[in-house]
């Protein structure tokens, strides 16, 4: 019966769906060892989460335990390695409760995503880019003044990057600053 069994999992394991999944290395797991089952204050792995994301882990744990009709909870985390290296996990907890409805375990699944959540990153960064590439096209559109062009985009380009203030300059050919090209600043 031992070797049916094992028979099973093997065959489970070597399932095309799970060796195409990313596995979560055996360093991140004992790294995040305790998250799924309950992060106390004093919890390692805390230390380990990128500071904005433990609150969110804590938040959305403790949001499940308290939905007495909540069954699970998922969340997205980073984790820093010792090598400074930080990894993207997506964990998935499952509440076990008794017949009164307290938690009495929690179960879960840990998986890598950091190649996925960095492509989701660089896409919302390029359409970000992209929106903003038409925002000044529409901008500059219908002006012909020079002085008004400057303005504008300096002044677009300014909150673009949540600089207090922008302003431009010419340089001459043997890079020198030209004091005589009027420099635009603009109050962002």
């Amino acid at each position: 019966m031992l070797r049916t069994f094992r028979r099973h999992v093997t065959a489970s394991l070597s399932n095309a769906a799970l060796r195409a999944a990313p596995l979560v290395p055996e360093s991140l797991v004992h790294a995040a060892q305790g998250v799924i089952s309950g992060v106390g204050a004093r919890s390692p792995m805390l230390a380990k989460l990128v500071a904005d994301d433990r609150r969110a882990l804590i938040n959305r744990r403790d949001a499940a335990i308290a939905d007495p009709g909540a069954e699970r909870y998922e969340v997205e985390v980073r984790i820093a390695q010792p090598d400074g290296e930080v990894r993207w996990l997506r964990m998935l907890g499952h509440l076990d409760r008794d017949q009164h409805g307290r938690v009495v375990q929690i179960q879960g699944v840990l998986r890598d995503v950091t190649e996925h959540s960095l492509a989701m990153l660089r896409l919302r960064q390029a359409d970000e880019r992209h929106a903003f590439l038409l925002e000044v096209a529409d901008a500059l559109r219908e002006l012909r003044d020079p002085v008004e062009i400057g303005r504008t985009f300096v002044s677009l380009l300014g909150r673009q990057l949540q600089a207090d203030k922008a302003y431009y300059t010419r340089v001459d050919e043997a890079g020198g600053w030209r004091g005589d090209c009027g420099g635009v600043a603009g109050e962002v």
